[in-house]
């Protein structure tokens, strides 16, 4: 056992030298179980990125090798000839799973590449399943800025905030390098939970009481001065807005396209074959 320990160091020193093993040498056996052998080029290459460790992590890779492939002859001498039937069946099967998966999935990927559900499927998906869509969140249409402050004309940035005329939205945008942090886009649907994360990790000021019955909030403490604008509402168990929920029918259109485009694919294959008489039935 000890030389053989020594001949394997000898093989991983020889392994991690810059030279490479010529096709002959990666012929040479490194262990056998049975009629099984294990080569020097079949040793995995990560094996010998730790200098200090590799032999101790090849040996530990032999030794595993060696155990599976002597379990696996015991399992074929002792299990039961119905056992084994049974045990090859499923590998055979899952063997054509993984092929036939792996080709149909390709197939399929190259027709949904370039595919995108219409605005008008999205709707009519969308009506016909809302019951389906009820929020188990409140949602929110916001916008909001947060300030230093000692902020230059902070008066005249509160009044267009709260404003939010079409000059008021181009000056606030103008200035917006000077907020600590904002948005302005209150046609968006957000989620109640993530404002009141985003205001409380900084301001720790803002309770779902205001959010819920104010449209107007404005906070202030040492740390500097938010203004919250709530344009719209929607709660609990309400209807999902569609706007809000498009991105998710649009996965499930998409889900079934590639269903529909799987079962063509099985019934083109199947003709095929039937043309080329690649299948046949017999009566």
């Amino acid at each position: 056992m000890k030389n053989n320990f020594h001949i394997l160091l000898l093989v991983l020193l020889l392994l991690q030298s810059c030279t490479l093993f010529e096709s002959n040498e990666k012929s040479t056996p490194l262990a056998k179980v049975g009629d099984q052998y294990l080569y020097e080029s079949d040793l995995p290459k990560e094996i010998f990125k730790n200098d200090q460790d590799s032999v101790l992590i090849a040996r530990n890779y032999i030794d595993q090798w060696a155990l599976k492939h002597i379990l696996m002859q015991k399992a074929k001498f002792n299990l039961p000839t119905e056992d084994q039937q049974k045990y090859n069946e499923l590998v055979q099967n899952y063997k054509y799973e993984l092929y036939t998966k792996a080709y149909k999935d390709a197939l399929v990927s190259e027709e949904v590449k370039n595919y995108q559900p219409t605005d008008e499927e999205i709707k009519n998906y969308f009506e016909k399943h809302q019951e389906s869509f009820k929020l188990n969140e409140n949602l929110l249409q916001v916008r909001y800025l947060q300030l230093s402050k000692n902020l230059y004309n902070i008066d005249e940035i509160k009044k267009a905030f709260w404003s939010f005329k079409t000059d008021d939205q181009l000056f606030l945008e103008q200035r917006s390098l000077e907020f600590k942090n904002y948005s302005l886009n209150d046609s968006v649907w957000v989620r109640e939970l993530d404002i009141l994360k985003q205001f409380n990790n900084k301001l720790k000021r803002l309770t779902p009481n205001e959010l819920a019955l104010q449209n107007k909030i404005e906070i202030s403490d040492s740390l500097g001065l938010a203004l919250i604008h709530v344009s719209k509402r929607k709660k609990i168990k309400d209807e999902a807005p569609l706007s809000y929920v498009q991105p998710t029918i649009e996965q499930i259109l998409l889900n079934k396209k590639k269903i529909e485009l799987e079962k063509k694919i099985d019934k083109e294959v199947i003709e095929y074959a039937i043309r080329n008489k690649e299948y046949q039935t017999f009566n």
